[in-house]
């Protein structure tokens, strides 16, 4: 790779962000004729658009909620946040839920199992990113949000003690744990220190830590005795 001066690298660095917010800018504009109604209605604003190689998304706030849409890579559909704010703040999505007091993001999908299965069915019927799967995505996910989550907007967040009471009744019957595979030979100490490094910080998720047997590197046959090299 040849040789890049400071300013090359610096314009390389700015056609790379051009290039991000060029993504972050056509799915605002994809986004929002089909949310404007959380500006034009709930006095929602659009506060953060961001892209990367799993999610572009456009985040909606009030003082009280966010919401946020977003083009899942990960999920291979259209998204919808739904986020209680803390002290006017938009808090961290944990990586585990066993490690926090209280859950502040649910997704739509998990408003409409309590209210409306039928909707739920037609947002996940949608899953896909085409065109046409991410517009239906919208547009139908726009109109379940407005129909069945108006009190969330609005900054009752009432419906999120019954949805995290369920969330936790399941974590029960399958616990949240941290799994790290070793080489059968690693030394204890160097398992125990893994062990430490792998923890959640809370320590309340459980590090498990497995052994396995490293493949025997494959060695070069060996003609026998009795077999004859090719001429």
């Amino acid at each position: 790779m040849p040789y890049l001066n400071k300013a090359a690298r610096a314009a390389r660095q700015r056609e790379r962000e051009a290039a991000q917010k060029a993504k972050e800018d056509a799915w605002k504009a994809k986004v929002d004729p089909h949310f404007a109604f959380l500006r034009e209605q709930y006095s929602f604003e659009i506060t953060q658009t961001y892209w990367s190689s799993w999610v572009t998304r456009v985040r909606y706030e009030t003082p009280l909620t966010a919401v946020d849409v977003e083009r899942s890579a990960e999920d291979f559909r259209v998204e919808v946040l739904l986020i209680r704010k803390v002290e006017g703040e938009v808090p961290k999505y944990p990586i585990f839920v066993t490690a926090v007091d209280i859950m502040h993001h649910f997704r739509l999908d998990e408003v409409l199992e309590e209210r409306s299965p039928e909707a739920l069915a037609e947002v996940r019927a949608t899953r896909g990113l085409g065109e046409e799967q991410i517009d239906a995505g919208l547009t139908i996910s726009a109109k379940a949000l407005e129909k069945y989550a108006t009190d969330i907007l609005q900054g009752d967040f009432s419906l999120f003690a019954k949805m995290e009471a369920k969330v936790r009744a399941y974590l029960r019957e399958h616990p949240e744990v941290i799994t790290v595979y070793v080489p059968a030979d690693t030394p204890p100490e160097r398992i125990a220190q893994i062990e430490r490094e792998a923890g959640d910080p809370s320590g309340k998720v459980p590090v498990i830590v497995r052994k396995y047997q490293p493949p025997t590197p494959n060695h070069k046959k060996q003609p026998s005795d009795t077999e004859q090299p090719r001429s």
